[in-house]
């Protein structure tokens, strides 16, 4: 439920009283959250510990890993070490949790010389030799050069052949196509070709939101799953999303509203309380709320805790595929950046319907309220600065209008 100022709880009982006396006022306008009976997200992410617990049955027949090698990996990451310290970090730890009989493989590419052809199959895909796949990540050769995403994504039924059923491949880069390739075209022609085969993105340590929403592109086109990671679990945990684990939303009523796989589908229900069900974990979690434009997450930690995460900005975004991850948080602080003439819009609620109640100059700051909601394929938020009051956009494609401040 939206919450309003105290300036506007106590107009609301001013008319109240004036009613009782039977003097009429005028309200002042409320802000909503757009139409009731849109629908919701829904997301259950699960540690990959939890995951590792299920049936191999439920692995991909085949995965591969693809690991970006160009020279910006050696790049100092967020968390400290460079990219492609943290990278080989992640693969020893990879190599060591994964379960036996994994028919996985691994590729590189980069860019020596100038190369936009450098690629290479430095493992095929074969049941899993924990000794031999750690020797090989032990020699990869250190990150140089280009980006040659779409290149390298042309190899991939090569690496496939011979194998059958489930396919996915799992593209860990740190930035985008640097060799004029298209790898959206690519990675949608591949999709197209063979219906067994998912590509999945981890953009790790991106903070380009024009580059992010390019490798965004590439798994909506190819029945993947994009995970934004910054640290080694991040990364660890988006390689286990060839774990495919199903979850079932059950209504009040105890209909099943919808099914999905966990740290893969958002599901999308009509506003209301929901039984969650993964039983191939036996977890249950009972009386989940989805409200309408809003994502809501079941999060199954590594001890099997379930906690409820409403309001999740990642599961949410899986609505609104053509904006930036949403980057505000609730109960901080953020700053208009938007470089343009246009002052940033506020609005008497979210959508492009919504009354324009107020502007806000570049550079002007707020307190972030409530939110995001998706609505017009804009994603929106809840703000305040003195007297201003109501949702804004966060950005478009390629840009963000919005920033959070320390």
């Amino acid at each position: 439920m939206q919450r309003l100022p105290k300036k506007s709880l106590v107009l609301i009982v001013t008319v109240i009283l004036l009613a009782a006396l039977g003097i009429t006022a005028t309200p002042a306008p409320s802000l909503a959250q757009g139409p009731l009976n849109a629908p919701g997200a829904l997301c259950v992410r699960v540690d990959r510990q939890q995951l590792y617990t299920v049936s191999t049955t439920q692995l991909p027949s085949a995965q591969l890993i693809i690991l970006d090698l160009s020279g910006s990996m050696t790049d100092p990451a967020g968390t400290g070490g460079s990219r492609f310290n943290l990278a080989l970090d992640v693969l020893g730890q990879f190599i060591r949790e994964t379960p036996d009989g994994t028919m996985v493989g691994l590729r590189t590419y980069s860019g020596y010389n100038g190369s936009c052809t450098d690629t290479r199959l430095q493992a095929p895909i074969t049941p899993i030799n924990r000794s031999q796949m750690q020797s090989i990540v032990n020699n990869i050769p250190y990150p140089d050069g280009s980006t040659p995403i779409a290149y390298t994504l042309q190899t991939i039924p090569g690496d496939f052949q011979g194998l059958s059923g489930p396919r996915e491949v799992l593209l860990i880069t740190d930035g985008q196509e640097s060799c004029d390739g298209d790898p959206v075209a690519v990675a949608r022609q591949l999709a197209a070709s063979d219906p067994n085969l998912t590509i999945h993105v981890i953009g790790f340590d991106i903070d380009d939101p024009e580059a992010e929403q390019n490798l965004r592109e590439i798994p909506r086109v190819a029945r993947g799953t994009y995970i934004a990671a910054e640290t080694t679990g991040d990364i660890l945990q988006g390689l286990s999303v060839t774990i495919r684990v199903p979850f079932y939303a059950y209504n009040s009523g105890g209909v099943l509203a919808g099914q999905g796989e966990v740290n893969r589908t958002t599901l999308s229900v009509m506003p209301g309380s929901y039984q969650v069900q993964v039983p191939a974990i036996n977890v249950q979690a009972r009386d989940v709320l989805v409200e309408a434009n809003r994502g809501t997450t079941v999060q199954v930690t590594s001890s099997g805790t379930i906690q409820i995460i409403q309001n999740d900005s990642a599961c949410i975004s899986d609505f609104c595929p053509d904006v930036p991850l949403p980057r505000l948080v609730i109960g901080q602080r953020g700053r208009v950046t938007f470089e343009d003439l246009r002052p940033q819009r506020v609005r008497a609620e979210p959508g492009l319907d919504g009354a324009i109640i107020a502007r806000m100059e570049l550079g002007d700051t707020f307190n972030v309220l409530d939110g995001p909601i998706c609505a017009d394929g804009y994603m929106w938020w809840l703000v305040q600065n003195n007297e201003v009051y109501g949702w804004t956009a966060e950005g478009v494609f390629g840009a963000y209008y919005l920033e959070p401040m320390p």
